[in-house]
């Protein structure tokens, strides 16, 4: 927090106590994640999003902390508790069967099989580039600015090293998920409202363009390519 609120990329932080914090008013407009369909606002968010992954000072600060343990590989030891908790205080209190089968996907991230499921998609990770990550991005952690020029991503709480791709897949998956539902599990699956294929290239694309490495090797008039020529560059 106090990193990026020194450097100017995030909210001015004032003051800070393990109880509370006093930021600075941002004067910014919400996302709803039926707006993440919004090519200019897909835009933005990629060229914040590849600002804060190439950020070699932020990566510095937090590696201080996470011993270049990536965060997807932490999950197992540091998550698995946390659910298995869930899992047992909610168990016996939720009566919809929607709610039933979403309990019933929860026990299953605490069993064996899905560890390894899990290592082994891991393993096809090792050996990309450990970068510093948001690890919580969806709507509710960005905000417009007033002017609709730029994208300030917000609640850094799970920023840690990981892999590149990860915060891009995390969007990706949180395009299908509505936190407006007043009700347990305070979340609905909306499949309608998940990026199709064409906008997930459109967003790799455009986090691309903004990546120094890849616009040197890539000439600009082709910025639009197909995803397998993107994962092959």
């Amino acid at each position: 927090f106090s990193y990026l609120a020194k450097m100017g990329k995030g909210i001015k932080m004032y003051h800070a106590s393990p109880r509370y914090r006093i930021e600075e008013f941002f004067e910014g407009k919400k996302i709803k994640v039926e707006d993440l369909h919004s090519k200019d606002l897909m835009r933005k968010i990629a060229k914040a999003l590849c600002e804060y992954n190439q950020d070699k000072e932020l990566f510095k600060v937090i590696s201080r902390f996470d011993s270049y343990i990536p965060f997807a590989e932490k999950i197992l030891s540091d998550w698995k508790p946390i659910i298995v908790q869930e899992f047992d205080s909610y168990k016996d209190s939720v009566k919809s069967e929607e709610s039933h089968k979403i309990l019933q996907k929860l026990k299953y991230l605490t069993t064996p099989q899905f560890e390894k499921e899990y290592r082994n998609l891991l393993q096809g990770l090792s050996g990309s580039e450990l970068v510093a990550s948001h690890c919580d991005l969806h709507e509710m952690n960005m905000l417009k600015s007033a002017d609709m020029k730029r994208v300030m991503l917000i609640d850094y709480e799970y920023t840690s090293v990981n892999y590149r791709a990860m915060d891009i897949a995390t969007l990706y998956v949180e395009t299908g998920i509505d936190y407006t539902n007043p009700s347990f599990p305070y979340f609905k699956h909306r499949s309608d409202l998940k990026w199709t294929q064409d906008e997930l290239d459109f967003f790799i694309e455009s986090y691309l363009e903004y990546d120094p490495m890849y616009s040197a090797l890539i000439p600009v008039s082709y910025t639009h390519l197909t995803l397998p020529t993107i994962c092959s560059v």
